[in-house]
């Protein structure tokens, strides 16, 4: 892993995990210094953040941390769910059943992160279950958009929802998921998805409603 790699990897973590907060300034001196960093892999990282829409830069003002609205998190999430639900739609006639087996490890994962209140793990394997299904798809271009899309709203605060007492509902949601693909429903399996991530939009906007300063 290169120096530019790895100060990605722990600002973008630091802002995944609640480390650096939306609407934090980050100053060179003091982001090289709290990370080990030296100044041209923590240019290049702040470049490729601010890309996939962690950051804003202002001219002459150096860059922030981007504040998500609720609104941003509905509308993300209202198209996830459609780009989501073709992806597994496509990828329930590609699926092996070794591809069936690993999906269901990572199930298996996923409840002892929640019954470990392991959110680095939980967040981590959450993302592969999802990115599963996009990549077997075989359409690159959706797996890109999709991508795009959840770098918008990649916080920590999801994190804070998904261990407010949800993380059983959306072991259940994605066993669900699985249950269609596994019968080669590609229509049903599709359509779980979707109500999997209308379902954690509605948990997210109430959360951030509730939380105001977050």
């Amino acid at each position: 892993m290169t120096k530019r790699e790895q100060a990605y990897e722990q600002l973008r973590d630091a802002i995944t995990f609640g480390e650096l907060n939306p609407g934090e300034k980050l100053v060179e001196v003091d982001i090289c210094e709290k990370f080990q960093i030296g100044r041209t892999p923590l240019r290049e990282a702040l470049r490729q953040l601010q890309a996939e829409g962690y950051l804003v830069v202002y001219p002459n003002k150096g860059a922030t941390i981007r504040k998500i609205s609720i609104e941003e998190v509905e509308h993300v999430h209202d198209i996830l769910a459609v780009l989501e639900g073709y992806a597994v739609e496509i990828a329930t006639g590609n699926i092996s059943e070794q591809d069936m087996k690993n999906l269901r490890n990572i199930g298996n994962d996923l409840k002892e992160a929640a019954k470990t209140k392991n959110h680095n793990n939980w967040i981590d394997l959450n993302m592969r279950f999802h990115e599963y299904f996009w990549r077997v798809s075989g359409n690159p271009v959706l797996l890109d958009d999709i991508k795009r899309l959840r770098n918008r709203i990649y916080r920590s605060r999801g994190l804070i929802a998904t261990f407010n007492g949800n993380a059983d509902k959306y072991i259940n949601e994605h066993e669900a998921i699985l249950s269609m693909v596994s019968q080669g429903d590609a229509i049903g399996a599709g359509e779980a998805m979707k109500a999997h991530l209308r379902a954690r939009k509605e948990i997210l906007s109430y959360f951030l409603r509730e939380n105001p300063l977050l």
